[in-house]
């Protein structure tokens, strides 16, 4: 959970190995499309100063003494675990994303530094040559990951299954099941700190706007 300018929102940004970090930002319903993309800057700025803790509402906020909010709820349960089980009495945090998909072709003729790439090879074709740049672009987010980003999660099944064990925890959902904001940011490398893709996502009628 960050505090924004337009209010308190949630932030999910799953585990991934590769060097991309794909990030969803829902707001209060009463926030425009345009404020939310606001508080998406400020959450990657927030980000890349190191100042965003993981699984923590803002001012050190307990999560027990926060029982509901517009996309996120926190109450006391009894769950069964498999594996990896968490101490008696721990705050589990979890996110719940829509699957969305999109592609879409874009038209880069006016884009920065293409007219340069495209001087040498203007040079060998014939007078009055029209050279086009065209992107075709597709992404998919699903159980598996964001497929355009190449972020995957990935299960081990281990030869023998656990006996289950059960704790009482403290269950923080954050739901993201209305429209909200996808941004993909490289991490690493010459790309560093690039946005790669963004998108306004509405689960309900699933559709994506670039």
């Amino acid at each position: 959970m960050v505090d924004t300018s337009v209010g308190l929102v949630a932030v999910a940004r799953p585990d991934t190995d590769d060097e991309v970090d794909v990030i969803s930002v829902i707001a209060a319903p009463d926030v425009a499309p345009a404020d939310v993309w606001l508080a998406v800057d400020e959450v990657v700025a927030t980000l890349d100063d190191g100042g965003l803790r993981n699984n923590s509402f803002p001012d050190r906020l307990p999560a027990d003494a926060v029982e509901r909010g517009h996309a996120w709820t926190s109450h006391e349960t009894m769950r069964e675990f498999w594996g990896d089980v968490p101490a008696e009495g721990s705050h589990v945090w979890e996110a719940r994303l829509p699957e969305w998909s999109v592609s879409d072709t874009h038209d880069l003729d006016a884009a920065p530094g293409v007219g340069l790439v495209a001087q040498p090879i203007q040079a060998i074709l014939p007078e009055r040559s029209d050279l086009s740049c065209r992107q075709n672009v597709s992404a998919t987010y699903d159980d598996e990951g964001f497929s355009a980003a190449a972020v995957t999660a990935l299960g081990i099944v281990g030869n023998a299954l656990p006996r289950p064990e059960f704790r009482t925890i403290r269950e923080v959902v954050l739901t993201f099941d209305r429209p909200h904001a996808v941004i993909a940011i490289a991490r690493g490398g010459a790309w560093d700190r690039i946005p790669l893709f963004q998108a306004w996502v509405d689960p309900k009628e699933r559709t994506v706007d670039e």
